[in-house]
């Protein structure tokens, strides 16, 4: 899919599943809005399985796929962490990017 997009000029804009943030066996919201832990395990797989990381003609060790211009880290967060006060919305969304930023370390992402 990324390649065919790339191939064609357009950007992909891909997101991260809801299932770490709200229905996972302890998701997000049951840790308190701690999403660090069930972010990062979900973003390592996205990385190497998901495709996100290059690979193939597009191999750049370290590099996202050319195809991909911005990971969306929380879809709706008003709908999914929105039910609860400003700090513990804000708990949420940073702990997920420091997941994100672990598995990216772990997995060699540069840049």
């Amino acid at each position: 899919f990324l390649d065919t997009a790339h191939g064609l000029g357009l950007s992909v804009v891909p997101g991260l599943s809801d299932y770490p943030y709200t229905q996972q066996p302890g998701n997000c919201l049951q840790t308190d809005c701690d999403c660090y832990e069930q972010v990062k395990h979900s973003y390592a797989g996205d990385l190497v399985k998901g495709g996100w990381l290059a690979s193939g003609k597009y191999r750049e060790r370290g590099k996202y796929h050319p195809a991909i211009k911005t990971i969306i880290i929380i879809n709706e967060p008003d709908l999914k962490l929105g039910q609860m006060a400003p700090k513990k919305f804000c708990k949420g969304i940073l702990s997920a990017l420091d997941g994100i930023l672990d598995a990216e370390k772990e997995a060699g992402v540069q840049g």
